[in-house]
Formats: structure tokens, C-alpha cells, sequence
């Protein structure tokens, strides 16, 4: 049988910029509530057509990480509604996961995360996973670090990786993770002397991407997520033993 080859078609151009604009989103550089420049001054800077950027900005729509406002303009969504299309909140349906739970899955899915950073990473890559800890440094105040800060490091950490499926999973869990931290209004790095040992653990994790070390960039990892995860549990033993929540780490009703 004689196989038919077909010509190669080049990327479209709203392919390119639906991906552009994504990564911006994901990768910190566009935040939560911040408003797109009009299509008429978006397409101009980038180089496209308007009916380009349309297409695009339609499919960013799609996926929940864009939002249309009317009369005002399109903005990237805030967190809570950005959660509320969150593809993995949509699996789960109303079985909220715990903390403890998420963090339990974040540990292998960072620490895979670490090791293709180090195998596949460039330098312009490991120049983007720099930055975002030295925006951490210079940022946080009272030594308290936001875990959107954080979770920022990890994306870049991803995308260093190459491989946009580990990307999307590392963005959305994180994105759980933050939302459970809001709800509950609690911090995984809410005093200095944990901010001082995570950014200490960046570095490793980041000297360790640097050196295309991968089995020394799993470890670092899965040191840093496993002090979170411990974090959690004396957090709740604590409260537990005050009579705050069960020992699984469930919210107990007041009873008088």
C-alpha cells in the first residue's frame, strides 16, 4: 500500500499565540485580574492579525484561564473562578481533596518535575527558575511567603522539564493546593525560620537543575515537599490536641 504524505504545515500563528499568552498566565508574568491590552494594540505588539489574536483569546476563554468582561475588556481570571474551571476540580467533583492529600500527590509529581528540569533544561531556562526565587527573596515581608509565590518557582521548573502535560499538572494542582491554603486560612510558610529553610531548599533544587543533576534534583525535591507534608501533620496534631479537628486532619463541629 502506497502511504500518502501530506505537506507540513507550519504552526498557525493563533496556535503560537494562544501558547504565548497561556504561558504568561502560567508562569506568573500575567496575573489574576490583570486586564490584556485590546486587540487592536495586542495584535500590533505581537506581530498578528486581530482575527488571529480573536481565535486565541477565544480558546483562552474556553479553558477557563481568560475572561470576558462587558464593556471593560478581557482579563485573566481570579483565582477562585480560575479554580472553579480548574480541569482537576472538575474530576474531582465535590470530593474536595485535603491538604495532606494534595501534598501527598505534589511530592511525586514535583520531584518527576525536578529530574526532567535537570535532563532537559537550558540555560535561558534556568535563568527563568533564578529569577522567580530572587523575585521570592525580594518580595516577601514579615517572613511570611505566599504560596502563589512559591508555586511560581515550580511552574518555571516545569516548563524547564519540556513536557506541557507535567506543566499543566504541576499549574493546576498548585492551584488546588492555594485554594485550600485561602479557605483555610492557613500558610505553609508563615514563619522566618520556614522562609529562610525553603529558600535555602531552592537553591539546592536550583543548583541541582543548574548542574544537570537529576537524581540530586529528585532529592532536593523531595526534601523540600517533605517538609511541607511534615509541616502539615504536626500543624495538625497540635490542633488536634486542642480539640480543633480530628486527628485526619477533618474540621470538627463546635459543640457549644
Amino acid at each position: 500500500m502506497q502511504a500518502r504524505y501530506g505537506k507540513i504545515q507550519a504552526k498557525r500563528f493563533s496556535d503560537q499565540v494562544f501558547e504565548h499568552i497561556r504561558d504568561l498566565v502560567f508562569q506568573g508574568d500575567l496575573e489574576p485580574g490583570q486586564q490584556l491590552l485590546p486587540e487592536r494594540e495586542l495584535a500590533k505588539a505581537m506581530g498578528v492579525s486581530r482575527p488571529t489574536i480573536r481565535e486565541a483569546v477565544r480558546r483562552l476563554v474556553d479553558r477557563g484561564l481568560l475572561e470576558h468582561r462587558q464593556g471593560r475588556g478581557t482579563f485573566v481570571r481570579d483565582p477562585e473562578s480560575a479554580r472553579i474551571a480548574n480541569p482537576l476540580s472538575l474530576m474531582l467533583d465535590d470530593n474536595a481533596p485535603t491538604l495532606a492529600e494534595l501534598m501527598d500527590v505534589r511530592l511525586g509529581l514535583e520531584c518527576n518535575s525536578a529530574m526532567l528540569a535537570a535532563r532537559h533544561s537550558t540555560a535561558e531556562d534556568v535563568a527563568k527558575i533564578e529569577e522567580s526565587h530572587n523575585e521570592m527573596r525580594s518580595s516577601h515581608t514579615k517572613g511570611v511567603l505566599p504560596f502563589t509565590q512559591e508555586a511560581r518557582f515550580h511552574v518555571a521548573i516545569a516548563y524547564a522539564g519540556r513536557n506541557m502535560l507535567q506543566v499543566h499538572l504541576v499549574k493546576y494542582l498548585n492551584d488546588l493546593i492555594e485554594g485550600v491554603l485561602e479557605n483555610g486560612e492557613e500558610s505553609l510558610f508563615d514563619s522566618p525560620a520556614i522562609v529562610n529553610s525553603v529558600f535555602s531548599q531552592h537553591e539546592k533544587i536550583l543548583e541541582a537543575i543548574r548542574s544537570h543533576d537529576a537524581l540530586a534534583a529528585f532529592h532536593a525535591m523531595r526534601t523540600h515537599v517533605a517538609s511541607s507534608i511534615d509541616s502539615i501533620a504536626t500543624r495538625s496534631l497540635l490542633l488536634a490536641r486542642k480539640g480543633r479537628v480530628s486527628p485526619m486532619g477533618t474540621l470538627r463541629e463546635d459543640t457549644g
